[in-house]
């Protein structure tokens, strides 16, 4: 699958821009929890971290009708910046807990039929800004993720449009995120992140069933940072 390939190529960047993001910050860098002059290079909280957990997603009005509240993982690879403010790179994979089944209802489909839909990838970016005044235990920041989702239906492959042409089972949207996350600092190689993004994705199924598919899911998470 082209769009599995290319999530996948990115993480791999991803980990090597970090890594040598690592080895390149200047002493004279600012610690992420503000204008420290006193900060030190290569301490745990000053180099990038992964966060890895999951959490529950939420489908929210029209899209509670086909989906039901579905577990997720996500992977977040977290930037310290300076200012106060800090850059996560997210990645989410969605098991999709099927409510009822979406039903084929374009007439330019060449049979009737049901739709499955599997699963969702999503690749993001998300900018925060912390709003707690520097503390050695736990912040609180609010932030906006940007990217892309994917969503895999399953469905058969006889069906096909009047031309005989297969009928993709990937279908792509913006992903937008906003969010607030509670970081704490039990000691200094184990951090916790409690949150809650507000996801918004709208997927277009008009070959299949004239009309978009998703909307508003909340996703309360969970995350460990190693």
């Amino acid at each position: 699958m082209k769009t599995l390939s290319l999530i996948t190529l990115c993480l791999c960047s991803l980990m090597s821009i970090a890594q040598n993001t690592t080895t390149t910050v200047k002493k004279d860098s600012i610690d992420y929890w503000g204008d420290d002059p006193n900060f030190v290079y290569n301490l745990p909280e000053s180099r990038p971290k992964f966060e890895v957990g999951g959490g529950i997603f939420i489908p929210q009005g029209d899209f509670a009708q086909y989906i039901k509240p579905s577990p997720y993982v996500d992977i977040d690879l977290y930037l310290p910046a300076r200012r106060n403010k800090s850059i996560t790179v997210i990645f989410q994979y969605v098991r999709l807990q099927e409510n009822e089944p979406l039903l084929i209802t374009n007439p330019a489909t060449s049979i009737g039929g049901e739709i499955s839909p599997e699963f969702i990838l999503n690749t993001a970016v998300r900018f925060s800004q912390n709003l707690t005044k520097k503390s050695t235990k736990s912040k609180l920041e609010l932030g906006l993720g940007l990217g892309a989702s994917a969503l895999f239906l399953n469905f058969p492959p006889s069906i096909t449009d009047f031309n005989g042409q297969s009928l993709s089972t990937e279908k792509l949207s913006i992903y937008i995120a906003p969010g607030l996350h509670w970081k704490f600092f039990s000691s200094r190689y184990t951090h916790i992140t409690l949150g809650v993004d507000v996801n918004y994705t709208t997927y277009n199924l008009d070959d299949l069933i004239a009309k978009d598919f998703g909307g508003v899911a909340i996703a309360p998470k969970f995350l460990f940072r190693f």
